[in-house]
Order: C-alpha cells, then structure tokens, then sequence
C-alpha cells in the first residue's frame, strides 16, 4: 500500500450529494455510477467528484455525487446533505487491491485516537485507475468515544 498523506483529521464541510443505492458489489459499480451521472448531466447538476459509502461489511452500498444546488433528484435518486464535522482521512494512491487495507488502516487509526464512526465511510474518487493504480481519499465521520 501506498499512500502520499497518513491518516488525520479533518474539518470536512456540508456537502449536498445525489444519492443512489447501489444493488451489487464495489466490484461492479460502473453501471449505477453511470445512470447517477445521467442524471446529474442531463440536469447540469453535477458538482464534485464520485463517491462510494459503505457499511463495514460492505453490505450496503451508495454511490454518491456531489451535486451544485438547486438538484432534485429524479425516479430512485434521491438527495441528501452530508454533515459536516470531523472525518479520518486518508489519501490513497496505489492498486486497487490495497484500498481495504487502507480502509482498515483508517479505521484502527482512528479507534487509536480515542474516536468511533459516527457514519459510514466515503470513498471519494480523484482519478480512473491507469495501469491498475487508483486515487482515492478515504473519509470516516467521527465522533469521540464515550
């Protein structure tokens, strides 16, 4: 694994995100990323980059978009804000087979830090993979233990 910034902390801002489940695996998220995007384009919506949200045990998938104002939605996407506050994150650069590694790495990091998830964890995604290498930020909404 390789990553060009360790795990922090950081102030994350109030993002407004369209929102759509996602019936399969992280391995096949193509399709549903691509119709959320049809949308989003054919509204002259889209915001921000692509994002995954996932339960621990990868269960339950979302694929998110950050969408400029005044988006609506249509049909099954639906959107949401996401809060802001303090998130783990992790800068990930490297093969694609080493993203759960580093989803694990941020988690204990942060059980480390005296925090737990207050959310599920956000993959946002800041470059296709080009030669099996992918760039991705890892962000995990926190809240301190109690």
């Amino acid at each position: 694994m390789s990553a060009s910034a360790g795990p922090r902390i950081e102030e994350l801002p109030e993002r407004s995100v369209a929102v759509l489940a996602h019936p399969g695996t992280l391995a096949d998220l193509d399709r549903t990323r691509r119709l959320l995007y049809q949308d989003l384009i054919q509204q002259e919506a889209v915001g921000g980059p692509s994002m995954v949200r996932f339960d621990e045990a990868e269960e339950r998938i979302d694929i998110l978009v950050q969408a400029a104002p005044g988006y609506h939605g249509a049909g099954s996407i639906g959107v949401e804000t996401l809060e802001a506050g303090p998130h783990a994150v992790l800068d990930y650069e490297g093969p694609e087979a080493g993203i759960a590694e580093a989803k694990e790495k941020l988690r204990r990091w942060a059980e480390a830090q005296g925090h737990e998830a207050a959310g599920r964890m956000i993959q946002v995604h800041l470059m296709d993979t080009i030669e099996d290498e992918t760039e991705q930020q890892l962000q995990l909404p926190l809240r301190l233990r109690s």
